[in-house]
C-alpha cells in the first residue's frame, strides 16, 4: 500500500498505474485525509461486502432491505414546459 498525495499522484500516475498492476493498492489524499483508492477491479471489497451483508442477515443481525418495485415511486410531472427552458436559457445566455 502506497499513500501520496494529489499533487504528487498526479505526477507519478503512470508509476501509481504499474504498481496496481502488480496488485498494489495506492491511497491519495489531500490535506492529510485519504480521498481516492486505486486499485486492481478484482482486490473491490464490493463483492466481499455483500457477502459479509448477507452472513451477518443469516446470523439476523442485520435485516437487507427489499428490491425497489417499478411502481414504488409515483411519476414526476415536468415542471416547466421545454419552451419555458429554451426562453430561460436564452434570457441567461443573453446575445
Amino acid at each position: 500500500m502506497t499513500t501520496m498525495g494529489v499533487r504528487e499522484f498526479k505526477n507519478r500516475l503512470s508509476e501509481c498505474i504499474n504498481l496496481v498492476r502488480e496488485g498494489g493498492e495506492v491511497y491519495v489524499t489531500h490535506r492529510g485525509n485519504v480521498v481516492a483508492e486505486l486499485r486492481s477491479p478484482s482486490s473491490t471489497p464490493a463483492d466481499g461486502s455483500r457477502a459479509e451483508l448477507r452472513r451477518l442477515a443469516r446470523a439476523g443481525k442485520v435485516r437487507l432491505g427489499a428490491a425497489n418495485r417499478p411502481g414504488a415511486y409515483a411519476p414526476t410531472q415536468p415542471v416547466l414546459t421545454l419552451d419555458s427552458i429554451l426562453e430561460l436559457l436564452d434570457e441567461t445566455r443573453g446575445d
